[in-house]
């Protein structure tokens, strides 16, 4: 068998439920992925906010306080 007397089926798939089945495991796979990325992003802008009110308690800082510069 040299590949060019294979059927058609075998070459182009049995049916259209595998093409569905393929689309949907991808769909599957890409709502998991962003699912992580999307927990990842919030993990680290939970992160960055909590370093960053840090600094401002450091500083004796409030959120939104203008910040002046003494003069030299």
């Amino acid at each position: 068998m040299d590949g060019c007397d294979l059927p058609e089926d075998v070459i182009m798939g049995s049916s259209s439920n595998d093409f569905q089945r393929m689309v949907s495991r991808q769909r599957n796979w890409k709502e998991k992925e962003n699912a992580r990325k999307n927990a990842l992003l919030q993990a680290a802008r939970a992160k960055d906010e909590e370093a960053n009110r840090l600094l401002l308690e450091q500083l004796g800082l409030k959120a939104g306080d203008k910040v002046t510069m003494q003069p030299r």
